[in-house]
């Protein structure tokens, strides 16, 4: 049980840190990119300014650049904003991929 206390207790400290992005936004950007991990069809639009960097940290995290970065500071956003966007995404992410693997060695634990 441990470790679901810590998965929660980090969702809901990249969520509730002082910051730009108000709390309910954080957590929707953690459920869209876990859902875009798995199925990006269905990931829930959040923002146009939002939704393309979302799928860029889940999908293409180690190829964002400069200019994807810039094209956000163009779209009106600070730097403090797209970085809660970025640990947010990555949190909601990372916690659905890690959930993945714990569902994948149980199934093969199971005879």
């Amino acid at each position: 049980m441990a470790k679901r206390d810590d998965e929660q207790r980090l969702r809901e400290a990249a969520q509730s840190a002082s910051g730009e992005l108000p709390p309910p936004i954080r957590g929707a950007i953690q459920a869209a990119a876990a859902t875009a991990l798995t199925d990006p069809t269905a990931r829930p639009a959040i923002d146009p300014t939002y939704d393309g960097y979302i799928d860029a940290v889940v999908h293409r995290a180690h190829q964002i650049d400069d200019a994807d970065l810039d094209a956000m500071r163009d779209a009106g956003l600070s730097d403090r904003a797209l970085f809660e966007i970025t640990v947010n995404a990555a949190v909601g992410a990372g916690l659905a991929a890690l959930g993945h693997a714990r569902r994948a060695q149980r199934s093969e634990d199971t005879p």
